[in-house]
């Protein structure tokens, strides 16, 4: 067996990217008559393009009601930090690049 040299690809993914391949999988659903997989992508067209927020609520009831404005906004502040910190993307554009891989076809 005789082995393929490997070849570099360089992906770019990023908002723009990814709604370009939502609206191709809708499309196709849609031809095929899938119309829960069209569905589906347009939701994750909305949730991209940030037309759709996913809400969850955090803490149970009264767990906030010993806490003063000042040290609820702390606390918000902290969290909103510890979130903004794990979004940060590879490049300053916002978008993320894959390199490398092996293409064996």
């Amino acid at each position: 067996m005789k082995l393929k040299p490997e070849r570099h690809r360089t992906f770019v993914v990023n908002v723009k990217t990814l709604i370009a391949e939502s609206e191709l999988v809708r499309l196709g659903a849609m031809n095929s008559h899938q119309y829960a997989a069209a569905n589906g992508a347009i939701k994750e067209k909305a949730i991209l393009s940030g037309n759709h927020i996913e809400r969850a609520e955090v803490g149970g009831p009264s767990e906030f009601d010993h806490m003063s404005d000042e040290e609820l906004l702390a606390d918000l502040r902290e969290r909103w930090a510890r979130f903004n910190s794990e979004l940060q993307l590879a490049n300053s554009n916002g978008s993320i690049t894959f390199d490398g891989g092996r293409d064996d076809e």
